[in-house]
């Protein structure tokens, strides 16, 4: 009887530690290390590698970064793909560059994700830890050490649509 109460005692103090080590627990390693990757993964983080990785853009646009600030040097490049855009941060005229956003639509680009266009809501979900039910049209996710990531999806009709990758700037 003593042996049975012990097991049952041991059990519940277990079953109770592992319920709260999971809500407690962050979003999973593979869950950031997309956020943070990505297409900078993928593809590289500047605009040179973007290049050698998909080819030349079918149009590049450039805008300041700093509207307000007449003398500032620092720039915002788009290349736009079939499928995908990829915008980069430039400073000090266009000698240095960094990956800030990508946003997926085409297939293609996601060849390396591990999640990939059409996947549903619940997949998504599950791949990100997250417990949430019920159809959406949007979810963010955000890295949660450093300098924030993010990663915004969209839904149509419980289908992914769309990636966009925002990386944090220091």
């Amino acid at each position: 009887m003593r042996i049975v109460l012990f097991v049952t005692v041991i059990t519940s103090f277990a079953s109770i530690r592992l319920g709260c080590a999971q809500g407690d627990e962050s979003v999973p390693a593979r869950a950031e290390s997309l956020m943070s990757g990505g297409p900078r993964a993928w593809f590289g983080q500047t605009r040179a590698a973007i290049v050698a990785a998909l080819g030349r853009p079918a149009r590049v646009e450039s805008r300041t970064a700093y509207p307000n600030k007449p003398r500032s040097r620092d720039s915002l490049v788009t290349f736009d793909y079939d499928g995908a855009t990829f915008v980069f941060y430039t400073t000090k005229g266009d000698a240095h560059d960094i990956l800030t956003k990508a946003t997926v639509w085409q297939a293609h680009f996601l060849n390396h994700s591990p999640i990939t266009l059409g996947a549903s809501v619940a997949r998504v979900r599950s791949f990100f830890g997250d417990s949430s039910q019920g159809s959406t049209p949007h979810m963010l996710y955000s890295t949660t050490d450093g300098i924030l990531d993010h990663l915004e999806l969209w839904f149509d009709q419980d289908r992914l649509v769309r990636l966009k990758w925002i990386y944090g700037v220091d």
